[in-house]
């Protein structure tokens, strides 16, 4: 697939990125959103110390914990609410 082909794809389907993101966007402005809908969920592959830094709720999350001394292992799930 060409690039030309994959930009065009997902040039197609930002109409509906935008709409999705709309209504979460409303649905949290007015409330309606049930707190289970907000939890991150993360099942780890590695150690907490193995993960390198990227700017993600999730990998910051781990990489916090490590700091406190509270690091994750390997199959430990983080949940982020």
């Amino acid at each position: 697939m060409t690039i030309v082909n994959i930009i065009s794809k997902v040039k197609a389907f930002m109409p509906e990125v935008s709409d999705t993101f709309t209504k979460y966007s409303q649905c949290l402005k007015e409330n309606t959103v049930p707190i289970e809908k907000l939890v991150f969920t993360k099942n780890t592959s590695k150690n907490s110390n193995k993960y390198k830094f990227r700017n993600a709720a999730e990998t910051n999350a781990i990489q916090q914990l490590g700091s406190e001394d509270k690091p994750l292992k390997s199959g430990q799930i983080l949940n982020i609410s």
